[in-house]
């Protein structure tokens, strides 16, 4: 990420990356319980996310301590941004396997942690539960 640029004493310019998901919306069908070092977690499997992240609360239940610099992330689906709060290196255990993830921090996630496009390419396949009465198929 790029260095803060001030502009003035008032003024910032943050560097952007973008998170589909925001707050109140229904995910539900790409939610998954995972455990971040031991505790449970909701993790949004977001194909929209570039980025991976973990709400700024569960950082603070974990005492992980955030390093780096602030920067901005865009919500597209809302036409508005967020900031992040550093990075945190997280203990994740999905599909029966520890990973170590480094994660931005951001305030107010739809889950705990959001895990986006890169994270599901290392799996071979992701199916996702909608509910409805029709099967598609490739």
């Amino acid at each position: 990420m790029s260095k803060e640029k001030s502009l003035s004493s008032n003024v910032a310019v943050l560097p952007e990356s973008s998170l589909a998901s925001v707050v109140g919306a229904s995910f539900q069908s790409a939610v998954i319980v995972v455990e971040v070092d031991k505790l449970p977690a909701r993790a949004l499997l977001d194909t929209g996310a570039t980025e991976r992240y973990v709400h700024e609360e569960l950082v603070k239940e974990l005492k992980l301590k955030s390093q780096g610099e602030l920067s901005r992330i865009s919500l597209p689906s809302i036409g508005s941004s967020a900031q992040e709060r550093g990075f945190v290196l997280v203990p994740v255990k999905a599909f029966s396997h520890w990973y170590e993830l480094k994660m931005g921090v951001v305030q107010k996630l739809c889950a705990d942690l959001i895990l986006p496009q890169d994270f599901l390419k290392k799996h071979k396949s992701a199916t996702f539960l909608m509910g409805g009465p029709l099967k598609l198929s490739k």
